[in-house]
Parts: C-alpha cells; structure tokens; sequence
C-alpha cells in the first residue's frame, strides 16, 4: 500500500509535469490516491473536472450532474457555505442530493468529504470526495486539502490568462477606433460627406 509520502509524489509529479494542470488529470490523480469519486467545481458548482471509481453507476448521479456539466443549485448553495474542510459527511434523511424530488439514495454508507478552494483569499470552488462504507482519515484529508490547493492556483492561474485575454482584446479594439478616427480626421470635406452617403446608401439596402 502507497505511502503518505508515495501519494504526495504523485500530486506533485502530475504538477512538475505540465505547465498548466487539467482538472480531470488532477481529478484521476486523487482518485487514485484517495480511492475515492472526486469532482472539482469552481464557484458556481460548473465541473471542471472528475473522475468517478469504476464501481459507481449512479444514474442519478450521471443524468442530474455530470450530462449536466453542473451541480444542482441547492447542492451549489450547501457548497458556497462550506469555509473549511468537511470531512466524512453522511446524508441524514437517506435521500438523494443530486434529484429535486424526494428519492432514495441507491447506495448505502456514503460519505463525502468538501474541501473548499481558495484563491487570493476568496472561496473560488470545491473540491469533492465520495467513497463508500470507509470513511477518509487524516492522510486522506491531508492529501485532499493539498489537491485543493492546487487546483486553486491553476484556478487563479486560468484567471490571469483570461483577464491578460480580455485586456489585450480591448487594447486592440482601443488601437482600431484610434486608427478608424485618425483615418477620418485626413479626410477632407468633400470625402468625408461621400463616405457619409455611401453608409447610407449601404443601410437603405440592408433594411430593404
């Protein structure tokens, strides 16, 4: 059996490995560390990435969440609430979490473990563990947390790039009207009234 040692390697192998860590490698790697269903979401309960142990076959689970690409909004609420991790979590009422009418759970003993993602100080996602009939000790935990983190500064990371994106999207369309009104202002009179006749010209045969 793989030490706490030997399973941290694993994390950290899969982060020295690529640049940018995928959510559903990151999922399978806890997976397989864990023994343990695990679904990484961000914020608004959307699913980044999971990986589910070869044993579960939830249709519930399958239809109402992963086809859906998103938790259900009750569930995303109970998630928004969790500050710090909570560990080995049991249904009370034996119904199921994920359907909105009042339907069993088909498996019995299931315990969840919610490890929440911060970043830059802010709760910006989850992370889920699900096993059954074992409850998740403190390597377990331990490993789960540290998961969380990564998947928080990759989470932080995509943030930047998209920000970076955005900025450069508007510094270029800033270069294009700077450009469009420098062109129009070495018009002289009489070119700027043709063009204003041929947009005209071109609206009235758009609207005919």
């Amino acid at each position: 059996m793989a030490t706490l040692l030997e399973k941290t390697r694993k994390i950290n192998k899969l982060i020295q490995s690529s640049e940018n860590v995928k959510y559903d490698d990151m999922a399978v790697t806890l997976r397989n560390v864990l023994g343990a269903n695990v679904y990484i979401a961000d914020i608004h309960g959307v699913i980044c990435g999971h990986s589910l142990l070869n044993d579960f076959e939830c249709d519930v689970m399958i239809d109402k969440v992963i086809n859906v690409g998103k938790f259900p909004k009750a569930y995303v609420a109970w998630l928004k609430k969790m500050e710090f991790t909570a560990a080995n979590l049991q249904t009370e009422s034996g119904l199921c979490a994920f359907n909105d009418k009042e339907t069993a759970c088909l498996f019995n003993g299931k315990t969840t473990t919610v490890v929440p993602v911060y970043g830059s100080g802010q709760h910006i996602g989850s992370l889920i563990a699900a096993r059954f009939n074992e409850a998740f000790n403190e390597d377990d935990l331990l490993l789960a947390e540290y998961g969380a983190t990564v998947v928080g500064m990759e989470m932080l990371r995509r943030q930047l790039r998209e920000a970076e994106l955005e900025s450069s999207r508007r510094e270029n369309e800033r270069k294009k009207r700077e450009t469009a009104q420098l062109a129009i202002e070495t018009l002289s009179y009489s070119e700027v009234k043709a063009a204003v006749a041929i947009l005209e010209e071109l609206k009235r045969s758009n609207e005919e």
